[in-house]
This record gives structure tokens, C-alpha cells and sequence, in this order.
């Protein structure tokens, strides 16, 4: 397809755009697959607040209205939302068509010219998803395919340049915003370099973001520690630090999705905002990646390694026997909790095909910064608990191990949801008793990821340098922790790990070598985090956060000197060559420098001539003798006057030693007993926190009851103000003569209108369409109907979600029988008066059928209709 077939004409409407996402969130994370970020209806079972938008329509015409959505699990349709186009709902319900990501006509719309409401109407709370939505008068469909051409379309629609406009220069640009890249972005801002760090997300921190909420672990220190401490609502002070430095610039919500390159070098990067579709170009002498997925390395041709090295390649004994493409999977964290009174759920086939019978909800996220949290789980009788699996710990909720984690990302995440939803399912269905209060406290939609490509350096680093601690030239940092490696592969659950290797070795720190840090085969690319240089048996303990930190600490000092001396990160951190042959002094003696190779391969050259030019050498083997023989006199008298003059401190010397041994040892039993107190210490702490979650929780029931008392108060006002709007009470003798007093006071106002379909004028022309027939009672406001089915259907929500079976809504019933009982008379009514309104009659009849379908009464109208064809 090319760009002529697409609709040349028409108001594309980008979902991530929209004025108020309502309950909607902004989902970016895969883009650069199905071509665009979309809005999320992540509601957990709960359908979410509407997101609205206003577009203005330039020329009055009757539009064909396509919408890009996507049907998550085929057959079974759990994301299904509507469109309102000014106040009018489309007869489709989208995420209903069993296909992913397309174009879907929703229906065509008469609009006026002017401004026209938007609004995306959540049917499930179950991740139903909306890219864009456009209007035309053309025929012609929108590009299906993702791709240069149809993002160049989506541009030139939404008025956007076609080429990238500058973002700045820099010193040094790191892309994702991480633990890894915020410390070195932070780093680089504190040495005074002009910095931008480049992160896909609206947070910082990665997999330790507010987001995902994991806590940094490995080797952390000070830099760490300091921007990975939480606020209130569990974001990371990152980005507060980094926007109080002067040289660094954060650009939030922004993808790389490509490099310019000169040689082996990057000049600029390309990114895109997520919700302005704005697009920037970076440029810098040097990049750092620090997404974890080597964002850069990728498109800039970088070569990577992926997936297990076998033993015999590395020699590592964690590795198989034969190389494979597995790699760690992604996660998807939640929380549930027990609240004050019962919480439905709905029956979810389409996410216990994936949960199958499974009943264990432990390994929770208590709140960021603190996983493994216990939770709710039934275990089958004669249940015996796998040896090789203590625990049942967060990450082993993983699904992922064989697919693409780029390509396949989406239905990775998607994956886990669906078994997050059918355990939790299964959990209430089997103990309904015991856990009619479970609810969802929190489900993210962001997973965190686990293994991608990993770069390759001009070293690789392996499980046998970290177990032997081997010795580097050009080490720079220092990591920690425990080889940490994840296997798939249980038989029924396959979104459970079968094992969990967990090698905490002599918990010693080990050293990184600097060529771990550098790209092999693009010049000015350093990475930082758990894609450094290292086999995937290295990389499960170099992959921790704290860890991840000390590379971006070592890569931003590396790219301020190299910017200071004008090299690259190879260059760097090799020794200087000069030409000579001899190796350089590690003495830091004031030797001459090396003879240049270059000069006596000069076709000139002269032995004599070259040698009596030279300052501070020696012209001939005598001289050396000579000189050597002084320094050797001079350093004899030195040390002679030396140990003159501290021959008394000389004589002692021994004696101060003499008890050593037992010194030693006070001192050991001291460092002891201070360990001791330091531990007791740590649990008066960790007692005094559980104490505090314990009144935080108290707190937090205490505010619900009150909240849930507050929602009790707010009913019985909205049905006493039905009641009374309906004239229902004991003031009334009848249904039908409340009926007729309510019809009195609608005709009497005569001033509401909506959607053409009961003006003032119309129902005059009705009255006298019916002037000849029976005696009727007065016209039926549709406009007032529909508000007050708005109030009762907003009832039934309420009481279904904050529980029908709670003795106030049981009391309550009857009151709401008789409201529904007096809507239902209305609309019969309404619908005879539609049946008699001439050649209005089916306008007035779907008008009347779509307020029954508001209110769930569809058989109700169909029972109508029926009695009214006998007459």
C-alpha cells in the first residue's frame, strides 16, 4: 500500500491526546510495534471513568467514523467500550471483533460544523484499549500497516513536522531512565556536563519506579540510595534531584526510535513524545544507554549477545549443556486486600483458561519498595510443596522465557493479567465464604522486564571472573549479590517459574572492568545496568539495580573525560600508545618519555646525530654506570641517616607488636558486640515499622468506613430525590396517577430539548398528529426520562458496587423496585405515544428502545412491542 490509497482528507482524534483520560491511562510501552501509544480502561473488573476530548469540526457534513482498538483475547471480548460522538452513542461496541490491532467503522455521524464531544465509554474495566479515532468523508479505510508511511500519514493529519525538530546539544545523552541511567544522568550533572536523560515512561526508576515498585538490590551506596528514596506516594525523589541541577535536561514520555550514525560513531538520536506525537533530534559527542534493553545498540547496528551461552563457551558451570535463546521473563505485580463488606467480581473464562485451578496469590507487591508480600491461597488436598522452591516470591509470577520480548511484549503483559484476573477468581470461587471481601487492591499494567539483548564489550564478563574475583586493569566499580537465575517450565501453570537458582557464592563484592561498559563496535556508546557485556550467568548477578547504579557512576565519569580529553570510551581506557615497544611505567617515577618508533624508521637516520640531540639521556653505556653509581651512594647515605634518625622508634618497633594476636582479637570481639547492637537496633526498627503499618492499616479501614458510610448517606439522598422527581410516596394513591402527575409536570416545562427528539415543536405536531385518535395522555418528556434512568442505573452501580447483599441496600430494595416499576410504566407509555407519532414513529420508537437498553430492560421492551402489535 502507498500513501495515495490512504484517506487523503479527514480529523484524526490520537486516544493518548484526549483532553481527560478519566479512569484511562496512557499505555506507550508498545509503540513501536502497533504503531501508536493508546489509552488503557484498567479498571480491575470495574469499569472506569469516561475519557472526553472536544474537536472541532470544520464543514457540516455526515462523517464515516473509524476507531483502532484491539480485541486482547478472541471469543471472548473482555475490553469492549463504546463511543459517544456528541452526546450520541455508535452502535458498536469496539474490542468486540476478534482481531488485533485495526481500523473498525464504527458507524457514520451528521455533524455540524463547530465543536463536537468525544467520549470513550469503558463496557467491562477489563483493559480495553483505544488508539485513535478518525473522521472522514471519504470512503477509503486508514492504513491497517504500521510502518514509516502510515506514521508519516498520522504526521501530516495531526499537523506535525515531517522531519524531526532540535531538542539540544549535550555533552553526554543517556537513554532510559532507570536506576542505571538516573545515575548517570545525576552523575553527569553533579561533574557540571550538560545532560539529558531520555525515558519512555511519565517516572523514573525502571523496575524500582512507582510503577512497578521494586526495591534496588546489589551494591547501592550513597548516589543510590539518595534519589531511590520514596515520597509519600511511592515515587522516587530522581527526577526532584535531577530537575534542581542546572546542566541536566529530563525529557519524560519520550521513545528513541532512531539513531544517525557517522562511522562507528552516533551523532544524534531521534525520539517521540508519547502524547503529542512531537518529534526531537539529540545530539552529543557521547551516549549512554541505560534502558535495559539496548534501545540504542539495536538501532544503531551494536553487536549484542542473547539468550544462555552453553558451558562449553564460557566455561561456566550454571550454563547447559547446549546454548539456547531462553532468557528471564517479564512480571506483573499486585496487592489485594480485605475490604469491610463483600466484593463481586464477574466470572472471567477468559482469564481462567490461563489460570487454569490456581489458587495461590502470595508474592504480592505490599507497597513500592517492598515485594515478596504473603496473600491469599487454597492449596489442593494432598498438596506436597516443591523442595526446590522456599518460597513463593513475587518474580514467580513470570511469563515470557521463549517469546520475543520485543515483539511479543504486549501479549506477554497481557498473559500475566489474564492470570493475575483468574486466580484471583478462582480463589473467591472456591472459598466464597472466606474470601467474599477480597478485593484488588492494585494491578499494574507496566511489567517488570526482565532479560533482553545484552551488549557486547571488549569483554565479556562471566560467572568464573565473579566467583574467582579476578583481577582487572581497568576495573571501575564494584557489584554484588547473588547469582540469580530463573527457569520456566511448570507443567500446568506456564506463567509460574519451575525453578529458581539462587547462588549466593562467598557473598563477596567482585571488580567490572570498564570494557564490560563500552560498546565493541560502536564507538561512543557506553551502557550502563543489567545489559552491560556479560553471559547471561553473569548478567542474573550484575543485573540488580544497586548494582546497575555503579555503572551509570562509572560510564558519566568516563564520558566527562573523555569529552575533557577529547577521546572515546576505548580510548580512554586503554593505555596511551606512543609507538615504543616499552610498556608504560606503572611507577609514576620522572623517566623520560619513550622513544618514538616513528623516528628511527626516518630514511635518514642517523645513530650519532639522533642520540646527541636528546636531553636527559645518556650518551653512552659509561654515563649509565656512572650515574647509577652516584644514586647508589646517595640512596645508602639516606637510609643511613634514616634509620639514625628514628633508631629509638626502630628499636621499639618490636615490642609494639609484641601482643598483636590478643589486640586482634578485642577488636574482633568488640566489632561483634557492635554487630549485636546494630541488630538489635534493626529489629526495634523493623517492630516499630510493622507497628506503624499496623496503624496505617487501621487508619486506612477507619477512612474506608467512613467512606463507605459517606457513599450510604449519598444513596439514600439520590433515592429520596428519584423518589420525589418520580412522585412516588405515600402521597400518591397510584402508579398511574403518579404517572400522570409526573407527564402533567413534564409538559408543563416545555423548555428541555436533546438530540432533535423532543422539542417544543415537535411534540405540538405530535399532539395534533394524535388530535383525531383516542383520548392520550400528555407527551412523555424523553429528555427528563433519560436523566432520571441516568439516576437509577447510577443506583444499581452503586449498590452492586458497594454490595447488594449489605443489609442498607436489602432495605432499600423496595424503594428501588417501585422507582423501576415507574420508569417502566413511563416508557411504556412513551413507546405508545411513539407508535401513534406518525411519520416520526421510528425515530420515536429507537429513541424510547434505547432508554429500555439504558436501563437493562431489553426484554421489558420487547414484552411492550409485542402488546402493542395486538392493538
Amino acid at each position: 500500500m502507498n500513501s495515495e490509497s490512504y484517506p487523503q482528507t479527514g480529523i484524526l482524534v490520537e486516544a493518548e491526546s484526549f483532553d481527560g483520560c478519566g479512569g484511562w491511562v496512557m499505555d506507550s510501552q508498545f509503540e513501536d510495534v502497533m504503531g501508536s501509544p493508546y489509552l488503557l480502561a484498567h479498571g480491575n473488573g470495574t469499569p472506569v471513568a469516561d475519557a472526553t476530548t472536544v474537536i472541532a469540526i470544520g464543514n457540516t457534513a455526515r462523517y464515516n467514523v473509524w476507531v483502532r482498538a484491539k480485541d486482547w483475547v478472541p471469543s471472548h471480548h473482555p475490553g469492549r467500550f463504546a463511543l459517544f460522538v456528541g452526546g450520541k452513542r455508535l452502535p458498536t461496541e469496539f474490542g468486540a471483533n476478534d482481531r488485533d490491532w485495526n481500523w473498525e467503522l464504527g458507524g457514520q455521524v451528521n455533524l455540524p460544523a463547530g465543536e463536537v464531544t468525544l467520549a470513550l465509554h469503558d463496557l467491562t474495566g477489563f483493559c480495553g484499549r483505544c488508539d485513535a479515532i478518525f473522521f472522514t468523508t471519504e470512503e477509503t479505510a486508514p492504513p491497517a500497516e504500521v510502518n514509516e508511511l502510515s506514521r508519516a500519514w498520522r504526521r501530516r493529519l495531526r499537523g506535525l513536522p515531517e522531519e524531526p525538530v532540535s531538542g539540544g546539544s549535550f555533552d553526554v545523552v543517556v537513554v532510559g531512565g532507570g536506576v542505571a541511567g538516573t545515575a548517570a544522568a545525576l552523575t553527569a550533572a553533579r561533574l557540571g556536563q550538560r545532560v539529558a536523560l531520555i525515558q519512555d515512561r511519565p517516572f523514573l526508576g525502571g523496575n524500582a519506579s512507582v510503577e512497578i515498585g521494586l526495591s534496588p538490590r546489589g551494591w547501592t551506596g550513597p548516589l543510590v540510595d539518595e534519589f531511590s528514596a520514596r515520597t509519600a506516594d511511592g515515587d522516587l525523589l530522581a527526577v526532584r534531584l535531577l530537575e534542581a541541577e542546572p546542566t541536566a535536561t529530563v525529557f519524560l514520555e519520550h521513545t528513541v526510535y532512531q539513531t544517525t550514525k557517522t562511522g562507528s560513531r552516533i551523532v544524534s538520536i531521534d525520539a517521540r513524545h508519547a502524547r503529542s506525537g512531537r518529534e526531537i533530534w539529540i545530539s552529543a559527542p557521547v551516549f549512554i544507554d541505560g534502558s535495559g534493553t539496548a534501545v540504542l545498540g539495536r538501532l544503531s547496528g551494536a553487536e549484542t549477545l542473547y539468550g544462555q551461552e552453553s558451558q562449553a563457551e564460557y566455561g561456566e558451570s550454571l550454563a547447559p549443556v547446549k546454548g539456547d535463546h531462553m532468557h528471564h521473563g517479564n512480571t506483573v505485580f499486585f496487592r489485594t486486600k480485605m475490604a469491610d463488606s463483600p466484593v463481586p467480581f464477574p466470572v472471567v473464562p477468559w482469564a481462567t483458561e490461563v489460570s487454569k485451578d490456581y489458587t495461590d496469590l502470595r508474592g504480592q507487591l505490599r507497597r513500592p519498595g517492598r515485594e515478596n508480600g504473603p496473600g491469599p491461597v487454597i492449596l489442593p488436598p494432598g498438596h506436597v510443596p516443591d523442595p526446590t522452591i522456599k518460597d513463593r516470591l513475587t518474580h514467580f509470577w513470570e511469563y515470557g522465557q521463549w517469546l520475543d520480548p520485543y515483539t511479543q511484549g504486549e501479549h506477554i503483559r497481557d498473559h500475566l493479567l489474564r492470570a493475575i484476573y483468574g486466580t484471583f477468581s478462582n480463589v473467591k470461587t472456591v472459598e466464597p465464604e472466606t474470601y467474599a471481601n477480597l478485593a484488588l487492591d492494585w494491578v499494574a499494567f507496566v511489567p517488570a522486564h526482565g532479560e533482553h539483548h545484552r551488549y557486547k564489550g571488549d569483554y565479556v564478563l562471566t560467572e568464573t571472573d565473579i566467583r574467582t574475583h579476578k583481577d582487572f586493569p581497568d576495573a571501575v566499580v564494584q557489584n554484588d549479590g547473588a547469582f540469580c537465575l530463573h527457569y520456566p517450565g511448570d507443567e500446568k501453570y506456564d506463567f509460574r517459574l519451575k525453578h529458581w537458582e539462587w547462588d549466593e557464592r562467598d557473598k563477596r563484592p567482585y571488580d567490572i572492568p570498564f570494557r564490560c561498559l563500552y560498546s565493541v563496535n560502536v564507538s561512543n556508546l557506553m551502557m550502563a545496568g543489567k545489559h552491560m557485556s556479560a553471559t547471561h550467568v553473569a548478567s542474573s548477578n550484575t543485573k540488580f539495580m544497586g548494582n546497575g547504579g555503579h555503572h551509570g557512576i562509572a560510564t558519566a565519569v568516563a564520558a566527562f573525560l573523555c569529552r575533557k580529553y577529547d577521546t572515546t570510551p576505548r580510548g580512554f581506557g586503554e593505555p596511551n600508545d606512543s609507538g615504543s615497544d616499552i610498556d608504560d611505567d606503572p611507577s609514576g617515577l620522572p623517566f623520560p618519555e619513550p622513544l618514538s618508533r616513528s623516528s628511527f624508521l626516518a630514511p635518514d637516520f642517523d645513530p650519532a646525530e639522533y642520540l646527541s640531540s636528546l636531553t636527559n639521556r645518556h650518551q653512552s653505556l659509561e654515563d649509565l654506570r656512572q650515574e647509577l653509581r652516584e644514586l647508589d651512594q646517595l640512596l645508602g647515605r639516606e637510609l643511613l641517616d634514616l634509620v639514625n634518625h628514628n633508631y629509638q622508634d626502630f628499636l621499639s618497633l618490636g615490642s609494639a607488636l609484641h601482643g598483636g594476636e590478643e589486640k586482634v582479637e578485642q577488636i574482633r570481639v568488640g566489632l561483634l558486640s557492635f554487630q549485636r547492637d546494630v541488630q538489635t537496633i534493626r529489629e526495634k526498627v523493623e517492630a516499630r515499622h510493622e507497628e506503624m503499618e499496623q496503624l496505617l492499616d487501621e487508619k486506612r479501614r477507619l477512612r474506608g468506613n467512613a467512606n463507605f458510610g459517606r457513599a450510604l448517606l449519598d444513596y439514600a439522598d439520590r433515592v429520596d430525590e428519584l423518589e420525589k422527581r418520580l412522585m412516588i410516596g405515600e402521597a400518591v394513591s397510584t402508579s398511574t396517577t403518579a404517572a400522570t402527575q409526573r407527564r402533567d409536570a413534564d409538559s408543563g416545562s416545555g423548555t428541555d430539548s436533546d438530540d432533535g427528539l423532543d422539542t417544543d415543536s415537535e411534540e405540538s405536531a405530535d399532539e395534533e398528529l394524535l388530535a383525531n385518535g383516542a383520548a392520550t395522555a400528555p407527551l412523555v418528556s424523553l429528555k427528563r426520562l433519560e436523566h432520571h434512568i441516568q439516576k437509577y442505573v447510577y443506583l444499581t452501580r452503586q449498590s452492586s458496587r458497594l454490595g447488594e447483599n449489605h443489609p442498607f441496600f436489602v432495605n432499600q430494595q423496595p424503594r428501588i423496585s417501585k422507582i423501576n416499576a415507574a420508569l417502566l410504566l413511563d416508557l411504556k407509555t412513551a413507546l405508545e405515544q411513539a407508535s401513534r407519532a406518525g411519520d416520526k414513529q421510528d425515530t420515536k420508537t429507537m429513541a424510547v428502545l434505547r432508554l429500555y437498553n439504558l436501563m437493562g430492560e431489553d426484554a421489558s421492551a420487547v414484552s411492550t412491542l409485542k402488546n402493542l402489535k395486538k392493538f
